[in-house]
């Protein structure tokens, strides 16, 4: 993921004088010997687990090679495994889509031909670092990884979750800060490369459990530091540091915050029409008259009229009052 030295795929031995031996350095010439995968899963009760949902032989090996080397030199096993390794995605992420280079130099293809390593040559010089482009890619590689590492002695399920657990909470941090979850992804990759190198070293200080479950702020510190060249040489831009480059998001964080946009503008919405709503409640009720509707007044009787209709109105009270004196006048006499 990062652009650093391919990773040793066996640790090597130390000697009482501190020298390499012609033995440990045989053993990091020759080949990984292939291990009983089945079995292994079996020791952990993992043996249901469906072969797709597996990394592919060659990881197996490498993690089984580092755990026998470490047993040997009385030391904690643990290699580093690069994520984005095309032999650790699932089948559903195309390699493409987290990049080119590939991290570990050598190549178990059976393909020696001169004309096929240049072209692989000319491939990696002219493609981007490898790189997570979302942390549904993240997270599906990394328990793919989990269950080879469990298996092979070099973690503990709760490690596995505990470190699961803390890539989450710094990338959900990070989406809240409006940038993508770039940082857990190279704090992952960072914190295993530096646990591996620990573990080489025997350090007596390293102790597994707290270096997975508990994030180390002085290697966060330096992720951000070094975040802006690692996106750079990924192909990426970041917007962090008061850089004027913007974050590619995916597609899946820009509908989330479209999703969010939207919920605020039915949210302005409903409070604009409940506003609305209250200020009619509270004007007072008026009858619906006749006529034109201009200048309308509330008369004695309690209808609304303008003042042609008032006339009409009185003007025809008072012929009704007329007519009702003169039927009255007849009848008297």
């Amino acid at each position: 993921m990062l652009t650093t030295a391919s990773a040793t795929p066996v640790a090597t031995p130390l000697n009482s004088l501190g020298d390499l031996s012609a033995l440990s350095v045989a053993q990091q010439l020759a080949p990984p010997k292939s291990c009983d995968v089945p079995k292994l899963l079996l020791a952990k009760k993992l043996d249901d687990l469906k072969f797709i949902n597996q990394v592919e032989q060659p990881i197996f090996d490498r993690l089984h090679a580092e755990s026998e080397a470490a047993r040997v030199a009385s030391r904690t096993p643990f290699l580093y495994v690069d994520l984005t390794d095309k032999r650790v995605l699932p089948l559903w992420i195309h390699p493409e889509q987290v990049g080119g280079k590939m991290k570990w130099t050598d190549t178990l293809d059976d393909e020696d031909d001169g004309y096929a390593k240049l072209g692989r040559a000319l491939k990696g010089a002219t493609e981007t670092s490898r790189f997570f482009r979302s942390f549904a890619q993240w997270s599906a590689a990394f328990w793919r990884y989990a269950v080879a590492a469990v298996a092979t002695d070099q973690m503990k399920w709760t490690w596995a979750i505990a470190h699961s657990d803390q890539v989450c909470q710094l990338a959900e941090s990070e989406r809240h800060a409006g940038r993508g979850p770039y940082v857990a992804f190279v704090y992952d990759d960072m914190l295993r490369r530096q646990v591996a190198t620990r573990c080489v070293k025997k350090d007596p200080a390293l102790k597994m459990a707290e270096a997975f479950e508990s994030i180390d702020k002085e290697l966060l510190q330096v992720v951000r530091q070094r975040l802006e060249s690692v996106l750079v040489d990924a192909g990426l831009s970041s917007s962090s540091g008061g850089a004027k480059e913007k974050v590619r998001l995916t597609p899946l964080q820009g509908a989330q915050d479209f999703q969010a946009q939207a919920q605020q503008a039915a949210a302005a919405l409903a409070s604009q029409q409940h506003d609305i709503l209250e200020r009619a409640e509270a004007m007072p009720s008026r009858p619906k008259g006749k006529g034109k509707g201009k200048g309308k007044r509330l008369q004695e009787d309690g209808e609304y009229r303008s003042n042609r209709q008032q006339k009409k109105h009185d003007w025809y009270i008072k012929k009704k009052q007329e007519i009702d004196q003169r039927k009255d006048w007849k009848r008297r006499r």
